[in-house]
């Protein structure tokens, strides 16, 4: 089954004629049909979320209104848990947005969840579709890999690292662990802006957050160790 699966979804991208619609990430384009390899090379089992970024270029002469979508093709052990437009929806389809004509549009974040920690050990490729909701819409594959030296952290270890209340009102309360010399807890918006980062100075502590002014949404929380992150989580504020 899942064979049949894949060559249906390879066989949509090859008979795909729209050509104005192409695909691109960190400066390399990729036309109808290619993969974009993404690596997880450091990562947390729990709330086990991670994203990439890939921009939408058009290179016709009218803008276009679209919406996009992220669906696996061979994967089992992570998903796609939201699509990220301007705005951040849960799920495999992102909210409606404007591709410029001759330009493009580099605000879409596809989040993945893994659902299964296995998938981090084994050296077991996931494999996702990306396309544009419109006629002969080309696509691309989405290939997920865990390099060698990946850093799985437990979940024990995670459980210290928290929010609270969540979802928030008007302060939020993040508790923390680690065993750095240098940490922060960053705070990020749905856009990747970051909103707030804290000097996280003792080994284990909390640092509280006054979130009354701000915009109600999902926001991501992560701890930073020696300048990299380490551990990400969600929280909402409403």
């Amino acid at each position: 089954m899942k064979k049949v699966l894949f060559l249906t979804a390879f066989l949509g991208c090859l008979i795909a004629t729209n050509a104005q619609i192409s695909f691109r990430q960190f400066g390399h384009d990729y036309a109808n049909g290619d993969t974009i390899v993404v690596e997880i090379d450091d990562y947390a089992i729990d709330e086990a979320l991670f994203t990439t970024d890939i921009d939408i270029v058009n290179s016709g002469s009218a803008e276009i209104a679209t919406t996009a979508s992220c669906y696996a093709v061979d994967a089992q052990g992570i998903i796609v848990s939201g699509m990220c437009a301007g705005q951040c929806l849960d799920g495999n389809v992102s909210r409606q947005f404007i591709i410029p004509a001759n330009g493009v549009y580099d605000s879409m974040t596809i989040d993945f969840l893994v659902t299964d920690p296995s998938v981090l050990t084994n050296n077991k490729v996931e494999m996702f579709r990306m396309t544009v909701d419109i006629e002969d819409a080309p696509c691309i594959y989405i290939k997920v890999v865990v390099v060698r030296d990946v850093n799985i952290r437990t979940v024990d270890a995670l459980a210290q690292f928290s929010a609270s209340p969540n979802p928030a009102h008007g302060q939020v309360a993040i508790s923390y662990s680690h065993s750095s010399a240098n940490a922060q807890v960053a705070v990020y918006d749905m856009l990747g802006k970051c909103v707030a980062m804290l000097p996280a100075t003792e080994a284990q502590g909390t640092v509280t957050l006054n979130v009354a002014d701000w915009p109600q949404g999902i926001y991501l929380y992560g701890l930073v160790e020696n300048g990299r992150p380490t551990t990400m989580k969600k929280f909402a504020v409403k």
